[in-house]
């Protein structure tokens, strides 16, 4: 399953509180190091600093890193011989190896206590989310269905997962209990909802809407399926989000056609100004941000 996309990347820090907006001037660099892909030139995942330094951690296709609860391990998905599988790496860039080996892994997962990493097993055609210890062990197959699930997030208490369903260019998100209690489906559309991140306070989720004219903007609306609320309003991409481990701050990619520049921005939601923070000449996704 492949997440590459021939598009321009622009990595942009969407600001929001629990009150609704951030101080101005706030940006990236006020809390973190950020986990991201780096495309095309020296592919694989990087690190960027508060200081703006960067450092590469791995060097193979190498997609959705996710940092465990300690910010001491980052996990991602790596693309080799055809297939995918989920591996494990210190933030520094040693102990790199693989937790699992039977291929049509993806889109991994970890847990808030850091015992478990949820992820999705499957094809195009038909995934299901599964969930493993931290090493890889005790795989227990989470959902049952003849659709695409992918793109799990936990609640911050551990007890549900988020995930996106749907084949094709449609889809929702639907809230699965990790005890396997029963499932809920949150949103409703005819388009595709997708790329879910829950806030660490759990009141919200942010995800990524796509649109009938192929724009994608990101949204938020709360566990119970109210306060649905739209953030972007652009004709880009804007996917992939992550939480500030303080929850003010959201960090995604954006992605435009046929526009050869690539920016970091920050965006405030109250008045729309954006400040711009960096510029890169490669291809630049799937942000995470470390969680201490």
């Amino acid at each position: 399953m492949s997440v590459r996309r021939v598009v321009l990347l622009i990595g942009v820090v969407l600001v929001v509180s629990a009150s609704g907006i951030a101080p101005a001037n706030a940006s990236s660099s006020d809390s973190g190091t950020i986990a991201f892909v780096r495309e095309v030139d020296e592919q694989g995942i990087w690190l960027v600093r508060p200081d703006g330094t960067e450092t590469r951690i791995t060097d193979g296709q190498d997609y959705r890193p996710d940092w465990s609860p300690n910010g001491r391990w980052i996990v991602f998905q790596r693309f080799v011989g055809g297939g995918s599988d989920i591996y494990v790496v210190r933030a520094d860039g040693s102990d790199l190896h693989a937790i699992t080996t039977d291929g049509d892994n993806y889109h991994p997962s970890w847990s808030p206590d850091g015992t478990r990493i949820a992820f999705g097993h499957g094809s195009l055609r038909g995934g299901e989310i599964e969930v493993m210890g931290a090493d890889g062990s005790n795989r227990v197959l989470l959902t049952h269905n003849r659709e695409l699930d992918a793109r799990p997030t936990w609640s911050p208490d551990g007890s549900t997962l988020c995930v996106e369903r749907g084949p094709g260019h449609t889809g929702d998100l639907y809230l699965v209990p990790v005890d396997g209690s029963g499932e809920t489906r949150l949103t409703r559309t005819s388009a595709r909802d997708q790329e879910p991140s829950w806030s660490p306070d759990g009141r919200w989720i942010v995800f990524s809407r796509s649109h009938a004219n192929h724009a994608q903007d990101l949204y938020l609306i709360r566990p119970d399926g109210s306060g649905l609320r739209r953030l972007t309003h652009n004709r880009a991409l804007d996917w992939s989000p992550s939480w500030s481990p303080d929850g003010t701050q959201v960090v995604f990619t954006r992605a435009r056609y046929q526009r050869r520049q690539e920016l970091l921005v920050a965006l405030t939601v109250r008045t729309g100004d954006r400040e711009r923070v960096a510029v890169s000449p490669a291809y630049e996704l799937e942000p995470d941000w470390r969680p201490v």
